[in-house]
């Protein structure tokens, strides 16, 4: 039983890293972006900041504009 709550941790610590490097990603490639499909950077900064995984896919999604 303890090592399945050690595997539980485990995957919970490579989600919640996987989570941050995803969110640094793209609140970096919000700052740079100078035109967005929808919104502007005072919209997708805070969703993209506090939307867990669903606010940078947002982002990446409908957001982005892409070259």
């Amino acid at each position: 039983m303890a090592k399945h709550k050690k595997e539980n941790t485990m995957m919970s610590n490579a989600m919640k890293a996987a989570e941050t490097a995803i969110t640094l990603y793209a609140v970096q490639d919000v700052a740079k972006q100078k035109e967005f499909k929808v919104g502007n950077k005072w919209i997708w900064t805070p969703v993209v900041t506090f939307g867990k995984f669903v606010g940078p896919a947002a982002y990446f999604l409908f957001g982005k504009k892409t070259k």
